[in-house]
């Protein structure tokens, strides 16, 4: 995220904590009150973001790509996956996207843990499920 140009976040959001700490009842600087009112703003406001050959990847999934993935978030509960390709589709989108804009460039190796995760929990279930054999 790009930071606002004037005055960084952390030091008006420190400059009226401290404000707030050792003078509640005196009035603040308009121009701090200012520039907190600008920073919520740029804050509120939607980010631009490059679509970066990573990015693009991750919104180009197409259905016959995600089939894979979106079983395994319906099998290991980790996600609500109707049984239609662009649903299947729009959940491994999401997926991650979410896990890109968390962790950035980051992103694939917190999805290889993921899907880690979700691998032994359906192994698992799958093993409950099963009668033992040596009975």
């Amino acid at each position: 995220m790009v930071e606002p140009e004037n005055i960084p976040a952390s030091t008006t959001i420190a400059a009226l904590q401290k404000h707030l700490d050792t003078t509640p009842f005196q009035p603040i600087d308009p121009t701090l009150v200012k520039e907190a009112i600008r920073l919520i703003e740029f804050f509120r406001a939607p980010q631009q973001y490059i679509l970066t050959d990573e990015l693009r990847g991750i919104l180009g999934t197409i259905c016959f790509q995600a089939v894979n993935l979106a079983r395994l978030l319906r099998e290991s509960d980790s996600a609500l996956v109707a049984h239609k390709a662009e649903d299947e589709q729009a959940v491994v989108i999401h997926w991650k996207l979410n896990l890109y804009l968390k962790h950035g460039a980051d992103w694939p190796e917190y999805a290889s843990r993921d899907i880690t995760r979700m691998v032994e929990i359906v192994e698992k279930k799958r093993a409950a499920a099963t009668p033992d054999a040596s009975a």
